[in-house]
């Protein structure tokens, strides 16, 4: 009987908006009346079996929203931060500079064949081509410079021997090195996160000797291989 009614109605409302030539907004609203008025007048239990359809409806409509409206933010996200393609190394602006590619990322394939070579001791195996794009990416980059900043602190946390294990040993900890103490001497194990790194010894009593801080400074350097980053 419910079903009849709403039939009925869609076909008086359709009906009626012909030839009133009412909006689509209005007729929903006059149809959703009409079928609440229909719906008053049938048993409870066919009141209740419509809100239930309803909400139904509704709920599945909300979370459609939702869904909708969490793949926008995702791709808002991704627009804004802009997601980039672990497989290219070099930015294009550069690849750009040092010359045309045979193919897009070629560069980048280049450098991690170097890099490859390199570690297992095979440079003697490297074609012409990757050879002259080393040369010209570095005739095309500069070093950050900052390396000789940190130098100049570890030179200058060693010139005093007396202040060497205070200072050097500050220095150390901020670069997150954990601290221990076996004996008279200071322990400083680097963090997981600072591969290559080895562990620092440092006297934990100051020293007369200005030399022994300026050497203790120099063999940090050289652990830490900013020698040649200049």
């Amino acid at each position: 009987m419910f079903d009849k009614c709403v039939e009925v109605s869609n076909e008086f409302m359709s009906g009626l908006a012909a030839q009133r030539g009412w909006e689509w907004q209005t007729l929903q609203e006059a149809q959703s009346r009409k079928l609440r008025e229909r719906a008053l007048s049938q048993t409870s239990e066919d009141l209740e079996e419509y809100i239930s359809a309803f909400d139904a409806e509704l709920q599945a409509k909300q979370e459609r929203i939702e869904n909708l409206e969490s793949l926008l933010e995702i791709a808002r996200a991704e627009k804004s931060e802009g997601v980039s393609d672990s497989t290219d190394i070099l930015p294009s602006g550069l690849s750009d500079v040092i010359g045309p590619q045979l193919y897009e990322g070629e560069f980048s394939d280049r450098l991690r064949l170097f890099a490859k070579l390199y570690v297992e001791n095979k440079l003697d195996q490297i074609d012409d081509r990757t050879k002259l794009f080393i040369t010209r990416l570095l005739q095309h980059t500069e070093t950050s410079g900052r390396a000789v900043s940190l130098v100049a602190q570890i030179k200058s946390a060693g010139r005093d021997g007396k202040q060497m294990p205070k200072l050097l040993g500050s220095l150390l900890t901020s670069l997150n090195f954990e601290k221990s103490q076996d004996g008279k001497h200071l322990k400083f194990n680097p963090p997981k996160e600072l591969f290559g790194l080895k562990m620092e010894v440092l006297p934990s009593t100051p020293s007369d000797s200005q030399r022994g801080g300026k050497n203790r400074s120099a063999e940090v350097i050289k652990n830490f291989g900013l020698s040649e980053l200049k």
